[in-house]
């Protein structure tokens, strides 16, 4: 799957929200979206440089890149925005509760996912993660264990929680 040579950030599912904004919702103008929000040059953003300090910046687009090795990362993230479902599940593997059906991935590799979700999740809680209809496997699904979480810094509709999980072995009948 190719990277998306975009913003991150730019919420391109309809909503047209740049998701960097901490003081309400920012509706960018059509000019910044064609110079900015839609082009490798989104960490020229005003708002992007703002939300991250210039290293932050340039730590940040070297976790985009496909093409920069991150030392503490055995395999390369891939940035795309794709609709999952968070469910917690018993040691039986069956579905306990539907946590989140309106979350949102950050990025992915084939070690885990980093997403958005409404609502904090515990730290080595094991999940049950559906990817919907959008993704490129649709209907995918797995177990994945909380490595961390902390709030995100939006004021798009209600504040979340960004989320990073590890894939785990699932065990028979747990997806």
């Amino acid at each position: 799957m190719k990277k998306r040579p975009y913003c991150p950030h730019w919420g391109d599912d309809g909503d047209r929200i740049c998701h960097l904004k901490t003081d309400g919702i920012y509706l960018p103008l059509p000019e910044h979206v064609i110079e900015f929000c839609t082009t490798p040059h989104y960490s020229e953003c005003n708002i992007f440089q703002t939300r991250f300090s210039v290293q932050d910046s340039r730590d940040t687009m070297a976790l985009l890149s496909d093409q920069t090795a991150d030392k503490r990362r055995q395999y390369p993230r891939i940035t795309d925005r794709f609709q999952i479902m968070i469910s917690r599940h018993d040691t039986s593997g069956s579905r306990l509760e539907v946590l989140d059906s309106e979350a949102y991935t950050l990025d992915y590799s084939m070690g885990g996912i980093c997403f958005t979700c409404k609502e904090p999740l515990a730290i080595n809680d094991l999940i049950i993660f559906n990817f919907l209809d959008d993704f490129i496997l649709p209907d995918f699904s797995g177990v994945g264990e909380v490595k961390w979480n902390r709030p995100t810094d939006t004021h798009h509709q209600k504040s979340g929680y960004e989320v990073g999980m590890a894939f785990v072995a699932a065990a028979p009948g747990t997806v």
